[in-house]
């Protein structure tokens, strides 16, 4: 028999689905509920799906607006960070006037030079025009007021402009645990809904596709019932060998479900043993007896 801990495994958690193929299977999934829906059995999964997918949509049109919103302050951060150096140069044009350069004054004001504006790191800006702004303000009363004012405003600039730069980048890390979240939910549903699929249709493989189309999330595309087997529905009494007919599943069952729920090394055993022996190869191979009897190598 098949190993029962397959069933157990989520599939729509693969990493390697993308939430462009995720959103595509569920649309085309939901529009299929929706047609299979006549007597309200599926009316339930059908909510369940909208809300997850919707909050998944939701999630994803909010990555986009934060990706550009970081992507503006970032911009905003290095335009000020290049035009900082020759902005404290006019802030400090009085100061060399009056004094000269090189000169102690000159040096209180800019104690590690002009080019620190340009080599320190983002959180250190902040110190720097700082100590500018005491500089120019400890020489006011022969230059003036307007070197400390101007050196103020950029110091406001740049606060501001820092900490919109540092909320992108938290709103980025909130935002991508939102994605991961909704996307996570969903798949939750998804698996929920395959199990009362199976529930609503037992030893009934070929009734998936009727829900769901697996190819869309980028895997193998679902396998045709195999007539030899009962047709797809029955349980290996249609014409079926008395293997098939004692394991409860006919082989079109075992073929279509290993092609979506197991593990693809299942489906490529169950496709090349059609016989009775299939079923159980799929999962481990048969004794070593068994084997050299049924098999010439």
């Amino acid at each position: 028999m098949r190993n029962l801990q397959y069933y157990f495994g989520n599939p729509f958690v693969d990493p390697n689905i993308s939430f462009a193929e995720q959103q595509a299977f569920t649309t085309d999934h939901l529009e299929r509920l929706i047609a299979h829906n006549g007597s309200g059995d599926w009316t339930t999964q059908i909510a369940n799906t909208t809300a997850k997918l919707s909050a998944l949509d939701d999630s994803l049109a909010d990555a986009q607006t934060q990706k550009a919103i970081r992507k503006a302050a970032k911009m905003a951060k290095d335009n000020f960070r290049d035009q900082l150096p020759g902005e404290v140069r006019k802030v400090t044009a009085l100061v060399v006037a009056e004094y000269g350069d090189p000169s102690t004054q000159l040096a209180s004001c800019l104690p590690e030079g002009l080019s620190i504006f340009s080599s320190c790191r983002d959180d250190e800006v902040d110190e720097h025009l700082q100590t500018l702004i005491d500089g120019v303000t400890a020489l006011s009363g022969t230059i003036g007021t307007t070197p400390a004012t101007q050196a103020g405003a950029l110091l406001s600039n740049w606060n501001t402009i820092y900490a919109a730069s540092e909320q992108s980048t938290a709103d980025r890390a909130l935002s991508e645990e939102e994605r991961r979240a909704a996307r996570r939910e969903l798949s939750e549903v998804l698996f929920q809904t395959l199990l009362d699929i199976v529930k609503a249709h037992p030893n009934d493989s070929g009734a998936l596709g009727n829900y769901m189309q697996p190819h869309l999330l980028g895997g193998p595309p679902l396998s045709p019932p195999d007539n030899g087997g009962g047709g797809g529905g029955g349980d290996g009494g249609g014409g079926g060998d008395s293997s098939s007919s004692s394991s409860g599943l006919d082989s079109s069952s075992s073929s279509s479900s290993s092609s979506f729920v197991g593990p693809s090394s299942s489906s490529s055993s169950s496709s090349s043993f059609p016989s009775s022996s299939s079923s159980s190869s799929s999962i481990m191979p048969p004794p070593s007896s068994s084997s050299s009897s049924s098999s010439p190598v």
